[in-house]
């Protein structure tokens, strides 16, 4: 209500109001769509992917070492190390044997005859080597024990001492050294001679004792 004299003025037009405008659905479905679609090319390339390497793996074929070529390998072949060889026995005991009998042996022990020792040096293996200090004993099974040294023209010593037994017209080997050095048979196959019985055993420590005595 106006107070009485105050002028009435009329009220400014006001406009309508209007409605906000709706989003353009083509719009929103369209950029949904491509969203989507976005997400289903990375899946399909993912799988792909996926795909592609399980197939490598599965079709990739095994390595294997690479051979050499044969000619090179004949022009250039592995050197082989030479087999081990055990060195030969090194003798440097050099002396004269002492043609003397020495004093002191068992005496059952006596020099041994010229023909007996011409027996044995004619079966040594090397026409070289001869025997020496050589003594010999009749055991008490009746045979002829001859112990002696092998040495060559010089004086080195081939075998300190050695043993050979005759018996029944013929020369026999006893001792390894003796069996080694020469082509006589084994004395204990031809004659059953005891190799660890007292003839034996003191044939060759009388032997031994000669050669020490020549400066073996």
């Amino acid at each position: 209500m106006n107070s009485p004299g105050q002028q009435q003025f009329p009220r400014p037009p006001v406009s309508p109001r209007r409605a906000p405008k709706s989003p353009n659905t083509r719009i929103v479905w369209l950029i949904g769509a491509g969203v989507v679609a976005v997400f289903i090319a990375l899946a399909v390339a993912g799988n792909l992917m996926n795909d592609g390497e399980t197939s490598t793996a599965a079709t990739s074929e095994p390595s294997w070492p690479t051979m050499p070529d044969a000619t090179s390998a004949k022009l250039n072949p592995t050197p082989v190390a030479p087999p081990t060889t055990v060195p030969p026995l090194q003798r440097t005991a050099t002396a004269t044997p002492s043609p003397d009998f020495p004093a002191g042996l068992n005496p059952r022990c006596t020099k041994a005859p010229t023909e007996l020792v011409a027996a044995v040096n004619a079966g040594l293996k090397d026409r070289n080597h001869t025997i020496a200090h050589a003594v010999v004993l009749r055991g008490g099974d009746g045979f002829e024990y001859l112990g002696a040294s092998i040495v060559d023209p010089a004086g080195l010593l081939i075998q300190r001492s050695d043993v050979w037994v005759r018996g029944r017209g013929k020369v026999y080997a006893a001792s390894g050294g003796a069996r080694n050095e020469s082509t006589f048979e084994r004395a204990s196959r031809g004659l059953d001679v005891d190799l660890a019985g007292v003839d034996f055993v003191t044939a060759d420590e009388c032997a031994r004792a000669w050669a020490k005595v020549s400066g073996y």
